[in-house]
């Protein structure tokens, strides 16, 4: 309003001034040039801004000229895009012109629109870049709307500090013009209870792609507001879709638009129940291929995602101790099968690679280890929830044996007290002395003071590796052994 009363006050100045004669040429010339510069800024800083007689269009957007409440006209600018007769706007990129006739085109070879022709309507009122004459206001008005959608910003929680997203909503009385270049939208799908019988309430945020190509449906042909309706509906597909999954097959479609837009095959367990073989995809839907396009809105292709998705508290309590557990697994069995190697290429005497490799080619080899793993990984288990206890009983090689030992431990079951029978004293044999046990060896001693220490090193390693080589082959194989137990429990621990 300042620049219009600018405007009026230099002008009554100019033709107050011309009237009674006080302006000579030089000052009425100077005076018009004046006047030329307040009416661009005039036009420049309020009319183009008010829509009035003059409108600014911005790239990839589009506004309605009105002429006494109908329909005149669509400005729009948006570099390599056309409009043709019916007023939808195409990518030029996937068109060419005919020279059989101006403004006439065809679809390009290798596009959904090879074999349509279209013929190309002329924007009118354009002055330069994006500035647009409208008319004679009040006559010729932009076209407002009100419009409301959803999608989703990140914030920081303040509790815990990490990054969420929440849905934004957005409500717009009166926009002027339409957004023609893709914007994403967000769906929040609360409370889904996912197939029987799992039946877990989840909450999953989707992200929609979408597109305005027509400006004249989107304003006139679809609902007041057209973008609140889409998201409405589209949430109640994918609701439909949500319970007919479980909660595993959540997680995989986690970021696979693909899948959502070509639709999956489901197991045969669940298909038992649902009667279907395959979900059908978003791209099926009478919503995606006959109400949209009739409303002036196209969504992309493979344009549905689930951003995530989010069980109940406890639910994810319990699936992050399960994958806590699974992983616990995976590192007990790669712990195991390493020490088994570990031990048997330092008892022969080869590299790890070859004992691999043997390990590999071997069916008999191959099930040896895994039983073996399986028993070690089975101790540690019982090591550590403390209830395990290992002992080596050489000499009880029977059943009678292991009774006899047992009566023998402390812990056994003692004999109840009975009345001592007088019996004839008999001289008994002489016994025969044991033979002294022959010392061991060198090399022996060494292996046994390397394997008595509760640390080694690789330098240790590399010495036992050499020891192991110069006694027999059962010793090394026993000590082999020894070494992957002690390793394995814990016993001994290997610096790297």
């Amino acid at each position: 309003m300042g620049w219009l009363i600018l405007w009026i006050i230099s002008l009554i100045g100019i033709v107050g001034a011309g009237t009674v004669g006080l302006l000579t040429f030089w000052g009425f010339l100077g005076g018009l040039l004046w006047m030329l510069v307040v009416t661009f800024l005039v036009v420049w800083f309020w009319l183009v801004p008010s829509n009035i007689f003059f409108s600014f269009v911005n790239e990839g957007t589009a506004r309605v000229v009105m002429e006494a409440g109908e329909l005149e006209r669509i400005i729009f600018r948006w570099k390599n895009h056309f409009m043709d007769q019916e007023d939808n706007i195409w990518d030029e990129e996937d068109w060419e012109v005919l020279s059989r006739g101006e403004g006439t085109r065809k679809g390009k070879q290798g596009t959904e629109f090879e074999k349509k022709i279209v013929r190309e309507k002329k924007v009118k009122g354009r002055i330069f870049g994006g500035l647009f004459w409208v008319g004679w206001w009040p006559f010729k008005k932009i076209h407002t709307y009100p419009l409301r959608w959803t999608d989703f910003r990140q914030y920081q929680d303040e509790k815990t500090g990490k990054m969420i997203f929440k849905l934004q909503p957005h409500d717009e009385p009166e926009r002027d013009f339409v957004m023609l270049k893709p914007a994403i939208y967000g769906i929040e799908v609360e409370g889904v209870e996912t197939r029987p019988p799992e039946r877990i309430a989840v909450t999953s945020r989707i992200l929609t792609t979408m597109r305005v190509i027509n400006p004249r449906k989107f304003l006139f042909v679809a609902p007041p507001t057209p973008l609140e309706d889409v998201l409405v509906k589209m949430s109640a597909h994918m609701r439909e879709r949500m319970s007919l999954s479980v909660i595993d097959e959540l997680i995989t479609l986690q970021g696979q638009a693909g899948k959502i837009w070509e639709g999956w095959t489901v197991t045969k367990e669940a298909k038992k129940i649902l009667g279907i073989g395959k979900v059908p995809g978003m791209k099926d839907e009478k919503l995606i291929i006959d109400t949209l396009p009739k409303w002036g809105i196209r969504v992309a292709k493979e344009g549905i995602e689930i951003r995530t998705f989010e069980p109940p508290p406890d639910i994810q309590k319990a699936m992050a101790e399960k994958r806590k557990q699974e992983m616990l697994q995976e590192a007990r069995a790669t712990e195991t099968m390493g020490s088994i190697i570990s031990s048997e290429a330092v008892a022969r005497g080869k590299d790890k690679k070859e004992i691999q490799k043997e390990i590999d080619q071997d069916p008999l080899r191959r099930t040896e280890a895994w039983n073996t793993g399986k028993e070690l990984t089975l101790k540690k288990l019982a090591m550590e929830s403390g209830s395990y206890l290992y002992g080596e009983f050489p000499q009880a090689t029977t059943l009678e044996g292991l009774i006899g030992l047992n009566k023998r431990m402390p812990m056994g079951k003692q004999p109840e007290a009975e009345e001592p029978v007088k019996t004839a004293q008999v001289a008994e044999p002489e016994k025969e002395k044991e033979p002294t046990p022959e010392p061991e060896s060198e090399p022996e001693n060494e292996i046994e003071k390397l394997l008595s220490q509760k640390e080694m090193t690789q330098e240790d390693l590399a010495k036992l590796k050499e020891v192991l080589a110069k006694v027999p082959k059962s010793v090394r194989e026993k000590k082999g052994q020894e070494l992957a137990r002690k390793t394995y429990s814990g016993e001994i621990k290997v610096r790297r």
